[in-house]
C-alpha cells in the first residue's frame, strides 16, 4: 500500500511517452463541441494538451493547468471547479468542488487513478480526491479512465468505486493475467495505446 502520492514533478517525468499515447487516444473519443469533465494529475494533463486542436468544448475542471490551457481558445468555455489548492496536483479539492461539479453533467468525464487494485477497484491517495473523482463518476454519460501500466495492481488509501461504473480504461499496455482477468468480468472496455518511439520488443 502506498500511501502518499509521488510529487507531482516526479510524476510528470515518468512514462511520458506512455502517458502521451493515452493522451492521444482519448483525446480522440472526445467531438468537438462536447461538454467535458477533466480531473487533476499528469495523464490526465496529458488528454487536455491532445485536446488544445478541439473546437467548441465547454469544459468543467478542477485542474488549473487543464483549465488555463483550454480556455480563451477555439470558442471553448472553460468552467473551474473551486475549492481549496491542493499543491500535490495543483487541483482544487475538497467540499466546495464538490458542491460546484453536483451542478453539472457532461457527454464525457476524463479521470486518472491513483491506483487500480488487482480486483479492479479504483484508488486515491486522499478522501477529499477520491469523493470528487466519485462524484465525477456519476456526472457524466461516457467516463474514460485515464491510466498507465503502471497503477495496475496497485494499492492506495482511499477506495473511489469500482471500475464497472466506468466506460472505458485507456492504457499503454496490456494489463497482466490477474488484472486482465479482473478487468474481463466488468462492463469496462480497455483500450491501449499505441506508444510512439516504441522498439515494439
Amino acid at each position: 500500500l502506498e500511501t502518499r502520492e509521488p510529487e507531482m514533478a516526479v510524476r510528470q517525468t515518468t512514462n511520458v511517452e506512455g502517458k502521451r499515447a493515452i493522451g492521444r487516444l482519448a483525446a480522440s473519443m472526445i467531438p468537438d463541441g462536447a461538454s467535458v469533465i477533466l480531473a487533476g494529475g499528469t495523464t490526465v494533463q496529458s488528454v487536455s494538451e491532445e485536446l488544445l486542436a478541439h473546437r467548441s468544448l465547454t469544459v468543467f475542471t478542477n485542474c488549473i493547468a487543464s483549465g488555463l490551457k483550454l480556455s480563451g481558445r477555439n470558442d471553448n468555455r472553460v468552467h473551474l471547479i473551486g475549492g481549496e489548492i491542493q499543491p500535490q496536483n495543483r487541483a482544487c479539492l475538497g467540499r466546495d468542488a464538490t458542491h460546484m461539479l453536483a451542478n453539472y453533467f457532461a457527454d464525457f468525464a476524463v479521470i486518472g487513478a491513483g491506483a487500480i487494485s488487482p480486483r479492479g477497484a479504483l484508488m486515491d491517495f486522499s478522501r477529499e480526491e477520491a469523493e470528487l473523482h466519485s462524484l465525477m463518476l456519476q456526472s457524466a454519460q461516457t467516463v474514460i479512465v485515464v491510466a498507465d501500466h503502471q497503477k495496475f495492481g496497485r494499492y492506495a488509501p482511499v477506495r473511489v468505486q469500482s471500475l464497472d461504473k466506468v466506460s472505458y480504461l485507456v492504457t499503454d499496455r496490456e494489463p497482466e493475467a490477474e488484472m486482465a482477468e479482473a478487468l474481463s468480468a466488468m462492463t469496462v472496455d480497455v483500450l491501449i495505446a499505441a506508444v510512439e518511439n516504441s522498439s515494439g520488443i
